[in-house]
């Protein structure tokens, strides 16, 4: 799979979080408010993209 920055795209806006840390566990989405949990949020986008052709 190619470079896929899935812990720093909001899962509901899609908004990207480039000031992200890795030692951030948790983030807020700037366009819709909803906080992800790093981890979580990174899963859920991974699995939609594998899912994309």
């Amino acid at each position: 799979m190619r470079f896929y920055p899935s812990s720093k795209i909001c899962g509901d806006c899609g908004w990207i979080n480039q000031e992200l840390k890795l030692s951030d566990r948790e983030w807020t989405g700037n366009s819709c408010g909803a906080i992800h949990d790093r981890d979580i949020n990174s899963s859920k986008k991974m699995i939609k993209e594998s899912f994309k052709i």
